[in-house]
C-alpha cells in the first residue's frame, strides 16, 4: 500500500519568504483595521505564528546574548513594511549601537532613525503631538456615538506609529530622564491611540531593569522570549512543564508570551531564504503604492 506521509518536522531557521511573498504593491488595509503580520512557525504544529499589534500594544523581544533578538527584529519590521504601505504605517527605529537597524532605514515607512538622544527627543515630541490630537478626535467620536465607538475601527484612519528599539543596553545609558519619563507617559496614558514599542534587550539587563518605562512593559508580560526557556524573573510569568524549563535553545526558537499565555515559536529570519534582508528592503522602496 501508499507509505504514510512524511512527519513535519521544525526548520532550523524559518525564511521570512517561507511566511510572507514579497508583493508588487501593497495589499488593501484590512477591514477589521487589525496590524497583523506573521512572525514565525509554531514548534507544536508548524502553523505560521501572526501578531497583531493590537494585542499588545507593546511588546518585549529578549533572550541571552546572540538569541536572535536583532535578526527577529529586523524580520518583523520587514513583515509589516511589506503588508501595510507608508500611508498606514509609520517608523520610529531607535538604534543607537548604529547597527542593527541600520539597514530598514531607507523602508519609505521611516520617520525617523534614531542614533543620539536629541533625535530621539524630536521622535517623541512628534509622535505626543500626534497621539493628543487622536485623544482629542477620539474623544469627539465617543460623545457623537453615546460611548458606542468602535475605536479600533476608528484608529484604522490614523497610520500606526511603531517606534522600535534595538539594544536596551545602549539605550539606557544614552536616553535622557526626560525622554525616559515621556516614554513611561506614552506607555501608561496613551493606549488605544495607535503608538506600539517593540524593544529588544538582553533578558539580564531588562529583568534587572527598574526604569519606571521598562516596568510598565513588564507589566503587560507580551512578547518573545527568545533562545532560552530561562523566566527566572517572570518578566512573562511563563508557567512551564518542568522538562522544559531553564533550557537552552537554539537562536530564534523560544516562546510568544500574551498575558499568562505562551506559544512555542521558531521566529522568522530575513536572512534565509530566497529573498535576502537587502533585496526586501530594495523591493520595498521601489514598490508602487
Amino acid at each position: 500500500g501508499p507509505g504514510a506521509p512524511p512527519i513535519p518536522m521544525l526548520p532550523d531557521v524559518a525564511p521570512l519568504d517561507n511566511l510572507l511573498t514579497p508583493g508588487d504593491a501593497w495589499p488593501p488595509p484590512p477591514d477589521d483595521g487589525s496590524l497583523s503580520a506573521p512572525v514565525g512557525l509554531d514548534v507544536d504544529d508548524l502553523a505560521p505564528v501572526k501578531v497583531d499589534l493590537w494585542d499588545g500594544p507593546h511588546f518585549l523581544v529578549t533572550g541571552p546574548l546572540e538569541s536572535g533578538k536583532t535578526t527577529f527584529l529586523q524580520s518583523w519590521l520587514l513583515a509589516l513594511a511589506e503588508q501595510f504601505s507608508p500611508q498606514q504605517l509609520h517608523l520610529y527605529l531607535v538604534d543607537f549601537r548604529r547597527i542593527g537597524l541600520f539597514p530598514l532605514q531607507r523602508l519609505p515607512h521611516v520617520h525617523a532613525y534614531v542614533t543620539d538622544d536629541d533625535q530621539l527627543g524630536d521622535a517623541l515630541s512628534e509622535i505626543s503631538h500626534a497621539l493628543q490630537e487622536r485623544r482629542q478626535a477620539r474623544d469627539e467620536a465617543r460623545r457623537e456615538a453615546g460611548g458606542m465607538l468602535d475605536e479600533k475601527e476608528f484608529m484604522a484612519r490614523y497610520p500606526a506609529l511603531v517606534m522600535a528599539i534595538d539594544g536596551f543596553d545602549a539605550f539606557k545609558t544614552t536616553a535622557q530622564p526626560g525622554d525616559t519619563s515621556r516614554l513611561e507617559h506614552m506607555i501608561r496614558r496613551q493606549r488605544g491611540l495607535g503608538f506600539y514599542l517593540l524593544l529588544s534587550g538582553m533578558y539580564t539587563d531588562l529583568s534587572s531593569a527598574f526604569d519606571g518605562w521598562v516596568k510598565a512593559l513588564k507589566e503587560l508580560q507580551t512578547g518573545f522570549l527568545l533562545g532560552s526557556s530561562s523566566d527566572d524573573g517572570q518578566m512573562f510569568n511563563l508557567n512551564l512543564p518542568y522538562a522544559e524549563k531553564n533550557k537552552m535553545l537554539p537562536p530564534g526558537q523560544g516562546y510568544y508570551a500574551r498575558r499568562r499565555r505562551h506559544r512555542r515559536v521558531k521566529v522568522a529570519t530575513c536572512h534565509a531564504g530566497e529573498t535576502t534582508l537587502t533585496e526586501w528592503v530594495e523591493r520595498i522602496v521601489n514598490r508602487e503604492s
